[in-house]
């Protein structure tokens, strides 16, 4: 990913925020010279820029540094922006964005507009504000250069392994791997509606509780197999 802004705050914040949702940014770009340099190297794909790179939005500005990228290459990107006055949207929309993102950015609004954007980006849809998305059935997981879309109804288990989540599901059992913490997942990335169906077995394990069959001691048995639990979490259950 390449990320473009001239408030180098605003920009960390959102390096961050990205790389804690397990994507790679291959740069960030501070002003439109280094941003033109940038969106001319191979080996990004998706890009999320600011419409104003301090110098205003009519000159020298993420308008005309995505009607560059779109003689270059076709790539999704994602229009951040202060403005959201009818002009500016409709200036924006002419580019053919992937996804729009309002600022301030926080987290859920930035992994929902990254998500939003490849699906719009794959299936040559419009794009929505951020704020106007609606939460998202599924998360999308890139392990090498393939992507796996991973449906939330389908995940019966999160596993945190260090600084990793484990998902399963019954057509990836054996795990897809996403650079996160467990609490991201189920606070951030999760819609509320499936939220509401984990529980938390141990520190590290949540499970969906509609799956669960039976418990002894400190062993959950479901229709997934048998998971290990902490004592707590036994008792809570009066085991």
């Amino acid at each position: 990913m390449l990320v473009i802004e001239d408030e180098a705050l605003i920009a960390e914040t959102i390096r961050m925020m990205l790389e804690d949702f397990g994507y790679r940014v291959h740069a960030v770009c501070h002003d439109y010279d280094t941003a033109v340099q940038a969106i001319r190297n191979p080996g990004f794909e998706l890009i999320v820029t600011d419409i104003n790179l301090g110098e205003g939005i009519d000159k020298r500005s993420g308008f005309e540094l995505m009607s560059e990228l779109n003689r270059l290459k076709s790539c999704p990107f994602i229009f951040l922006t202060a403005f959201d006055d009818r002009d500016t949207i409709r200036r924006a929309a002419d580019l053919h964005p992937s996804a729009y993102l309002t600022k301030p950015v926080n987290a859920a609004n930035l992994f929902a507009s990254v998500q939003i954007a490849v699906e719009n980006f794959k299936n040559q849809t419009a794009a929505v504000p951020a704020d106007r998305i609606p939460s998202l059935d599924y998360i999308y997981i890139k392990l090498g250069r393939r992507v796996f879309k991973v449906v939330w109804a389908d995940v019966y288990s999160l596993e945190a392994v260090k600084n990793y989540v484990v998902i399963r599901t019954a057509e990836y059992s054996s795990g897809l791997v996403i650079r996160s913490s467990l609490s991201r997942i189920l606070e951030e990335m999760m819609p509320s509606y499936h939220r509401s169906r984990f529980v938390k077995i141990s520190r590290s394990l949540a499970i969906d509780r509609s799956t669960i069959l039976s418990c002894y001691e400190t062993e959950i048995h479901t229709s997934f197999g048998n998971f290990k639990c902490s004592i707590d979490f036994g008792k809570s259950i009066g085991l």
